[in-house]
C-alpha cells in the first residue's frame, strides 16, 4: 500500500513518521519515484528515482571489493624490452558511509630511446597499493626495471644479456630475458614475459576479471595488466603484447617506435628498435573499480550496475565516497 501525503503544512508536534519496513524482497512491485522505506536487509534507509533504489541513510559498514591496477612501465628501444604490466591488487575492504576514501589512478611510464621509465602507483586510501610497471631495457644498458611486472631486457650490449626486471609478488611477473634477436617481454599480471628467441619475446597475459563488468560497461569480463612485447631486427618478429593492454613490439634495422600500452588497463609499451625518434611505447595508465552487493549507496566515479553488485570506476584519481 501507497500512502502520499500532499498539504506542504503538516504540523505534528512531538509525533513521528513510520516508515514502510521490509527486507529487499519485500519492495514495491511496481515502485514510483519518491518512494522511501527502511530496508531491514542491510538496515538502511532508501529511496526510489528514476528506475534505481538508492541508499539515504546508513551508519553500517559494508563489504567494499576492489580492483587496483598500476600505470604500466614504458618499454625501452635499441631492440628494447617491453615493459612491465602495472601491479595487478583484488581484495575488499568494510567501508563506513559518508566516509571519503582517496582514489589514485597511476600514469603509464614514459617510453624512451634507453632505459624507459617506470609506470606510476594506483591505490584505494592506504588500504591497497599497486606498484607501476618496471621500465623495458634499452641502450645503454638493456637492464629492464623492476616493478608490478617487470620490464624485458634490450639487447642494448650483447644478445645475451639477462638482466631482466622482477615482479611483485602477489601483483605481477618478471620480465622476459634476452637470448638473441631482439628484447624480452613485458612481466604481465598473470604470466612472465618470455625470452627472445629469433624475434622479441611476448609480453606476458594479464588477468581477465570475469565476474566483474568491463570499462564499456557491457557486463562482461575484462583483460588488465598485460605486459609489452620485446623489440626484434629486422627479419624476425617483434613480440605481441600480452592479452590485457600490452602493446607490441617494433621490428626492423631503421628505427622504429613501439605501440603504446592501452589507457586504463595497465598494460605495458612495446619495444622500440632504436633511433633518436623511435623510442619504445608508453606504458598504459591504470585503472580502480569498486563494487558493492545492491543498490548505489556511494558516490565517485563512473557509477553503473550489473550481476546484482553496483560499480563505481576511476580513470583518474579522484575519490570515493561511503
Amino acid at each position: 500500500m501507497t500512502t502520499r501525503i500532499t498539504s506542504d503544512n503538516i504540523s505534528l508536534g512531538n509525533a513521528a513518521l513510520i516508515l514502510p519496513v521490509g527486507t529487499f524482497d519485500q519492495r514495491p512491485g511496481t515502485p514510483a519515484n519518491g518512494m522511501i522505506r527502511l530496508n531491514t536487509s542491510n538496515n538502511w534507509l532508501e529511496f526510489y528515482m528514476n528506475g534505481n533504489w538508492s541508499v539515504l541513510c546508513s551508519t553500517t559498514p559494508y563489504a567494499l571489493e576492489f580492483i587496483v591496477v598500476a600505470g604500466g612501465g614504458g618499454a625501452g628501444s635499441d631492440r628494447g624490452g617491453g615493459g612491465g604490466a602495472g601491479g595487478f591488487v583484488r581484495g575488499n575492504i568494510s567501508a563506513f558511509p559518508s566516509t571519503s576514501y582517496t582514489i589514485t589512478v597511476g600514469a603509464g611510464g614514459t617510453g624512451r630511446t634507453n632505459d624507459a621509465d617506470t609506470g606510476s602507483n594506483s591505490c584505494v586510501s592506504t588500504f591497497a597499493d599497486a606498484y607501476g610497471g618496471g621500465g623495458g631495457g634499452g641502450y645503454p644498458t638493456g637492464c629492464g626495471r623492476p616493478g608490478g611486472s617487470g620490464g624485458g631486457a634490450s639487447t642494448a650490449q650483447t644478445p645475451t644479456f639477462l638482466c631482466k626486471g622482477s615482479g611483485t609478488p602477489g601483483q605481477g611477473n618478471p620480465g622476459g630475458c634476452t637470448v638473441s634477436g631482439g628484447g624480452g617481454g613485458g612481466g604481465g599480471a598473470g604470466a612472465v614475459g618470455c625470452n627472445s628467441s629469433g624475434g622479441g619475446g611476448r609480453g606476458g597475459n594479464g588477468f581477465f576479471c570475469n565476474d566483474w563488468a568491463n570499462a564499456t560497461v557491457s557486463g562482461a569480463g575484462a583483460w588488465y595488466a598485460g605486459g609489452g612485447g620485446g623489440a626484434a631486427s629486422a627479419g624476425p618478429p617483434a613480440g605481441q603484447g600480452g592479452a590485457g593492454g600490452g602493446g607490441n613490439g617494433a621490428t626492423g634495422d631503421n628505427g622504429t617506435g613501439g605501440t603504446p600500452g592501452t589507457t586504463n588497463t595497465g598494460g605495458g609499451g612495446g619495444g622500440g628498435t632504436g633511433g633518436p625518434s623511435n623510442s619504445g611505447g608508453n606504458g598504459g595508465s591504470g585503472i580502480v573499480i569498486l563494487r558493492y552487493l545492491g543498490p548505489q549507496r556511494g558516490s565517485g566515479g563512473t557509477v553503473y550496475s550489473g550481476n546484482g553488485f553496483t560499480y563505481h570506476k576511476f580513470t583518474s584519481t579522484s575519490s570515493y565516497t561511503g
